[in-house]
């Protein structure tokens, strides 16, 4: 009887704790994602000032 118990609590101990690391992976990866798509947003955003402030310069000349 304890045995068997201890086999079940063991068990969804274990399923809880992969749970837990799969929920914690899929927050991380989702970060890491939005990361990225900030970065490339901020980067065009970069390139696109740059170049405006390459045609104002060019507008001066």
């Amino acid at each position: 009887m304890i045995i068997a118990f201890k086999i079940v609590f063991v068990n969804i101990f274990s399923l809880q704790h992969n749970a837990a690391i799969e929920v914690s992976l899929t927050a991380e990866y989702t970060m890491h994602t939005l990361k990225i798509k900030i970065r490339r947003k901020s980067f065009h955003l970069q390139m696109y000032h740059t170049f405006l402030n390459i045609a104002r310069k060019a507008e001066k000349i």
